[in-house]
């Protein structure tokens, strides 16, 4: 983001958000771009095609194999072998893959805290380290990284303090790539679904009929996880959309962090 000046070029590993939101907006610059990683991987497969499309009109070259080394040529660039053995090269190398707590030096070993192997503080279902006086919460935990996730989790201490003992419900939890078109997401994916007695449609919204927005498609369809025939639950909705007002809400039997 601090580049002074546009490269030729430009190779991301990763399919998170992040690699997908950089690698549009380095293309709306002009700018080639090579993504390495299984495109759009915690997306619906419907919803994943449809970003594949876009990506493709875009001029970006989408390589769905894992990265396995990273090496600098001689004339400066950046070459990322991949499992297959292929080789692509760029001016310049975004790693939009995992991250790590920055844990280290708070002197958690001395207040008899643990973390995982990332560096994440661990925590039961109230929050609460290994250390019972202490409590974590926020992207330190290990939780989604997303703000109201984090203010879940803060509220979570904060009321059992008082006395009353709270969890974070995750079954609702919103997402969204803020890519064009966006990606969003909210409760189980046909994936996460997989060993349920789940029933799967594929609904036309109410709205259907009439456009939605310019450049999106007449009818949208929303891929929805449904259980049992007689009483319905939606446990899961994965719109894509052109336009930032599109909503799309989820209500599941009990309190979410949606």
């Amino acid at each position: 983001m601090e580049q002074q000046d546009l490269p030729g070029w430009v190779v991301i590993v990763g399919d998170g958000y992040v690699g997908l939101e950089q690698a549009q907006l380095w293309a709306h610059l002009g700018v080639h771009v090579t993504v390495i990683g299984r495109l759009a991987s915690h997306a619906e497969a419907e919803v994943a095609d449809v970003l594949r499309g876009v990506f493709a009109d875009d001029g970006i070259t989408v390589v769905e194999e894992r990265a396995v080394a990273v090496e600098r040529t001689g004339n400066g660039d950046v070459l990322v072998r991949t499992e297959r053995g292929h080789e692509l090269t760029g001016q310049r190398l975004l790693i939009a893959t995992v991250r790590r707590a920055n844990t280290e030096g708070l002197g958690l070993d001395a207040a008899g805290i643990s973390t995982d192997d990332r560096g994440f503080i661990t925590v039961d279902r109230y929050q609460a380290t290994s250390n019972p006086r202490v409590f974590a919460a926020g992207d330190v935990s290990g939780a989604a990284q997303h703000v109201y996730v984090a203010a879940q989790t803060g509220r979570a201490p904060a009321a059992g303090a008082l006395g009353q003992p709270t969890t974070v419900d995750y079954r609702g939890l919103p997402t969204v790539t803020f890519t064009t078109p966006q990606l969003a997401s909210a409760g189980l994916t046909r994936g996460a679904s997989a060993g349920r007695r789940v029933r799967l449609r594929l609904p036309r919204p109410k709205h259907a009929g009439r456009p939605t927005g310019p450049g999106q498609p007449r009818h949208p369809r929303c891929p929805q996880a449904r259980r049992g025939r007689r009483h319905p639950q939606v446990l899961g909705v994965h719109p894509r959309s052109t336009e930032p007002g599109t909503q799309c809400s989820l209500r599941p039997t009990r309190s979410s962090t949606a």
